[in-house]
């Protein structure tokens, strides 16, 4: 219940009623109303005011952090706990519209891509959020499979992946998947475990030192 006397009725009322006067007091009825209407003025001015200093040291002690406010976007219950890896994204609404959380500026753009580091796509896919990562692979193997961790800390499915080798030397690129029809060891191409990107090259492609693999995916229930 409030302590402000303005808002228990009343107390109020009995703060601010007009008291009676005697002829002992004045010498006359109109200088009785007037006592009447003067101390009812002061006595609504005292009230007033006393609420009014009551609300300015209510208003003070949260405002100024004394009531146990917080003062950072952080330490709301409904946002996120750490900026950590979120620089550039924007602030949105989660899926299940519960919260509020980061997600990549531009609905699903591919700026920043790091390797090894997953961004949120801002995106979704059958209702599950999908993050993108970038993984350095470096030279493509020479008739031979190449591993290189993907490092996705959970069960998860593919939504998209696609790749490139560079050859810097020459210059020359080609996607990853690749194939021609003069003859099938020529193929070069990538699958997905648990653990690994596993890179398959049919032929000699190590001459591609520059490559890059890029997942997009989201997490298993």
């Amino acid at each position: 219940m409030t302590d402000l006397t303005i808002c228990d009725f009343e107390a109020f009322v009995a703060e601010v009623t007009p008291q009676i006067g005697s002829l002992e007091e004045a010498g006359s009825a109109q200088e009785i109303l007037i006592q009447q209407i003067e101390g009812y003025l002061n006595r609504l001015k005292a009230t007033l005011c006393a609420d009014l200093v009551a609300l300015s040291a209510r208003i003070e002690e949260c405002c100024d952090g004394g009531g146990g406010g917080v003062d950072t976007f952080l330490a709301l219950l409904d946002t996120p706990a750490t900026y950590a890896g979120a620089a550039g994204e924007v602030v949105t609404v989660n899926a299940g519209a519960t919260a509020l959380e980061f997600a990549a500026a531009g609905g699903g753009g591919l700026s920043d891509l790091v390797d090894n580091v997953e961004i949120a796509s801002g995106r979704q896919v059958d209702g599950f959020d999908t993050y993108f990562k970038l993984r350095d692979i470096g030279a493509l193997p020479n008739t031979a499979t190449k591993t290189v961790a993907h490092n996705i800390g959970s069960a998860f499915a593919l939504v998209h992946a696609y790749g490139v080798g560079n050859d810097p030397t020459i210059p020359n690129s080609i996607p990853l998947i690749f194939a021609t029809t003069g003859a099938a060891s020529n193929t070069v191409w990538f699958y997905t475990d648990a653990t690994n990107i596993n890179i398959v090259a049919g032929t000699n492609r190590s001459g591609f030192t520059n490559s890059y693999i890029v997942l997009e995916y989201y997490y298993l229930p």
